[in-house]
């Protein structure tokens, strides 16, 4: 920087170090005068650690001594010039014409003060470099006052001088400048009077030079600035003489935010002589870091309060920010983690070869932002699945310095996603098996009343037919594959879950004794068959022909799983305890009712087990379908007819497999109330009586062959009869002929109106009419919602005469 670029305040910190330096050579010129009274050795040591050239001549004027300093102002070694004589240091210029004439002075005892004079270069020096130095010569006399030699002094004060004359030279510009410079600009003493005031500061506070010279700045300061105000003028007395400070102060325009940087002017002494202060007007800025901060609480404020776990890392994978919901997240103190490894903390075994390698990746990737899932540890060493967010951060110079992770825990979230596609796939498979049920019910339905036509009108041929006729054994071929028929109905109707139950109080054990003589014969030869009975069962309500049917089918698999090898089938009885739980996990792949679970509660069981090939799961799961078999010969509807008749009797199926280790089926029937003695009580049927026929009993059913045949039989036995083709037509007749009819035989599914309709409208005309409800569904699904309203009975298609004179005779008063 020139002169001409230095600011007046520069310069005068220049002067005034001039004054400091000639204030110091005072206190030598001082200790040269002391030097009587002090040591030769201590005056010597002071001279040469002196900033001050010293150099000593004696009266011939010959250099004696020269200090470090002296060697450094002149450069010449301190071996040169006092080796040399007197002519070859003219010769070098060292030492200039006139110099015994000073010297004489000095030993004449004057003191010598030479102003600053500049010097021509000398050959030692730096080529084109001029000098300004001052000079000080001075007498060192003996106790009796005689002068032993002089002292000369010297100071280099080029730099000074240059900066007086410069401040001379400028000093109208750097009046412009002051005057003219948007900044503030002041000078006070020590107690914080004005001694300058510039221009601007004049105007910024709307007072003139006058009013504000000799007064003090503290009563423009806002009183609750003005105690950090001291303390900042305060600490302006200690060094390094600087301050910065910040001010609200009344201006013209009101209070505004001043920044100031201060300085002070030191005496001769080292005292502060001046402050200088140089001042903004911050408002704004003092606005926006308001702004800034309150912008900064409130980030703060959301990053503690978000519902997501906030983490940055550096680019060596240490955490720099651990937020509130990821402290609550991982059971970690935030003071625990900061500085700490991300990888060493949070990253489990089985994502540690993937998670760091995808960081680095994270690290250089552009656009700088990326997505990933991935398992963290907690504290107390569970995980947990955290989705995040990625983004890089940057600094200043546009470096990666590190990335910023926002994550959210979708723990829950996934495993609600799982537990929805789980159930999702239990409703497909119910919807499935619902399906298959309402179509095989369906079809039974229908099927049951073309078989109820074929086998009403081969009973009644048969008896109209001669005891000796040749056509007597077909038609009683045609009524033994009718009944087989019916047989395949009833396995239909089993799987749909609306079978024909008889219910009656079971006990298990008791009802495996009976069949057991049947099932050692249906099992294979190489297979044993084994019972483990328990004693005391609960009994349960179930239809005993479907049990022994679903007892069968499971003993027939069991010995097929076996095949040619030898292996154990094992037939067990038991009684457990079940909650909801066990029961939606025993039932979960073939419960259809989901609007209906199992109730908790005793259920008795008893269990199939094999030692044969076993089964995977996709096989479990299939297992149930309607005709689907591992064996190439397999067919029919064994397992879903079981599954149907377990649906039907709201019971539970566990299956226990595995590949080359066997099989286990478990069945569930839930048990009546338990007491001490569960010894079993079994429903007797009720004999059928002879029945004479009387009176009009009316048909009710869509299908015409079967009005016909059940006509012919009910005339068979003696009643008249009325047909009818639905609903309507049927109350018509009820209408007409209701005194007549003593019973009316009413099919349950009809179009136009149903039987459950019919049934209501016809006991609204005659409250005691007796009807026969009849139908191809079992008992339980037909008269659910007949019970309590006087329905007389009900006979479950197809049915021959026998069957129908015997429930006439239940329902028919004697």
């Amino acid at each position: 920087m020139n002169d001409d670029q230095k600011t007046k305040e520069q310069l005068i910190a220049e002067l005034e170090g001039v004054r400091q330096r000639l204030a110091l050579s005072e206190s030598a010129l001082k200790l040269a005068q002391e030097g009587p009274h002090t040591s030769h050795e201590g005056m010597m040591d002071l001279m040469e650690q002196s900033p001050l050239g010293f150099q000593v001549f004696d009266q011939d004027g010959k250099p004696l001594w020269v200090n470090k300093a002296w060697e450094k102002l002149w450069g010449i070694s301190k071996e040169y010039i006092l080796t040399a004589d007197y002519n070859m240091l003219e010769d070098k210029k060292v030492i200039a014409n006139g110099l015994m004439p000073l010297v004489k002075k000095g030993f004449l005892g004057e003191i010598v003060s030479i102003p600053s004079m500049e010097y021509d270069p000398r050959e030692t020096l730096e080529a084109g470099q001029t000098r300004w130095i001052s000079t000080w010569i001075y007498p060192i006399k003996d106790a009796a006052g005689n002068v032993l030699k002089v002292i000369f002094m010297y100071e280099d004060v080029s730099e000074q001088m240059l900066a007086v004359n410069s401040l001379k030279l400028n000093e109208e510009k750097y009046r412009l400048l002051v005057d003219n410079q948007s900044d503030l600009l002041v000078k006070v003493d020590p107690e914080g009077r004005f001694q300058f005031v510039s221009p601007s500061y004049c105007e910024t506070f709307g007072k003139s030079e006058e009013e504000l010279l000799g007064h003090t700045f503290m009563p423009l300061v806002h009183e609750d600035d003005r105690e950090s105000t001291a303390r900042a003028m305060e600490d302006l007395f200690q060094p390094p003489h600087q301050a910065y400070l910040e001010q609200r102060a009344m201006t013209r325009d009101g209070w505004k935010w001043l920044g100031w940087q201060d300085s002070v002017l030191l005496d001769k002494d080292g005292n502060v002589a001046s402050i200088i202060g140089v001042g903004r007007d911050i408002t704004d800025r003092k606005k926006a870091e308001d702004e800034l901060k309150i912008a900064k609480e409130f980030a703060e404020n959301l990053l503690e309060t978000a519902n997501i776990m906030v983490v940055t890392l550096d680019t060596q994978a240490r955490i720099t920010t651990f937020n509130r919901h990821a402290a609550e997240l991982t059971g970690f103190d935030r003071d625990d983690v900061l500085g700490k490894n991300w990888f060493d903390l949070f990253v489990p075994p089985h994502e540690s070869e993937n998670i760091p390698s995808f960081f680095e990746d994270t690290l250089g990737k552009m656009p700088h932002t990326s997505q990933h899932e991935n398992f963290i540890l907690k504290k107390n060493g569970d995980e947990c699945l955290v989705s995040w967010s990625n983004n890089v951060l940057l600094d200043s110079s546009g470096k990666v310095s590190g990335v910023l992770s926002m994550g959210m825990d979708i723990t829950k979230r996934t495993r609600d996603a799982e537990e929805k596609r789980a159930l999702a796939l239990k409703i497909q498979h119910s919807q499935k098996l619902e399906s298959l049920g309402v179509l095989a019910g369906g079809i039974a339905h229908d099927f049951n009343n073309l078989l109820m036509a074929i086998l009403g009108n081969t009973d009644l041929a048969l008896l109209e037919l001669s005891p000796v006729s040749p056509a007597r054994n077909h038609l009683q071929e045609i009524e033994k594959i009718s009944r087989r028929a019916a047989e395949l109905v009833h396995q239909m109707l089993a799987y749909s879950g609306k079978g024909r139950f008889v219910l009656q109080s079971i006990n298990a054990s008791e009802l495996i004794e009976e069949i057991s003589h049947l099932l050692e014969v249906s099992v294979s030869k190489k297979a044993i068959l084994k019972y483990n009975f328990s004693e005391n069962l609960p009994t349960f309500d179930a239809d005993a022909t479907q049990v022994r049917q679903v007892i069968m089918n499971l003993i027939t698999n069991a010995s097929e799983a076996i095949g040619e090898n030898s292996g154990v089938i094992s037939l067990s009885t038991g009684v457990m305890e079940c909650d909801l739980a066990y029961l939606n996990e025993v039932n979960n792949l073939f419960q259809s009712d989901l609007d209906a679970p199992l109730q908790e509660g005793i259920y008795t069981y008893f269990e199939v087990a094999d030692t044969g090939c076993g089964m995977n799961a996709a096989t479990i799961e299939k297992i149930f379908d309607p005709f689907f078999s591992t064996k190439f010969t397999g067919r029919g509807l064994g397992l879903s007819a079981v599954l149907g008749i377990m649906r039907g009797h709201k019971g539970a199926l566990k299956i226990y497999s595995e590949e080359g280790k066997g099989t286990t089926f478990k069945v569930l029937f839930p048990a009546n109330e338990l007491s001490g003695d569960y010894t079993a009580t079994w429903q007797i049927p009720k004999t059928s009586h002879a029945l004479t026929g009387t009176g009009t009993i009316l048909i009710v059913d869509d299908e015409e062959d079967i009005r016909t045949v059940t006509g012919m039989m009910v005339q068979r036995l003696g009643f008249s009869v009325l047909k009818a083709s639905d609903g309507r037509q049927a109350l018509n007749v009820f209408r007409e002929k209701n005194h007549g009819i003593v019973c009316v035989i009413l099919d349950l599914t009809m179009p136009h109106m149903d039987g459950e309709e019919t049934f209501r409208e016809m006991r609204r005309l005659s409250p005691g009419v007796r009807v026969l409800l009849c139908s191809g569904y079992n008992e339980q699904d037909a008269t659910q919602h007949f019970a309590g309203k006087g329905l007389a009975g009900f006979i479950q298609k197809p049915f021959n005469m026998v069957s129908l004179q015997a429930k006439l005779a239940e329902v028919l008063p004697g």
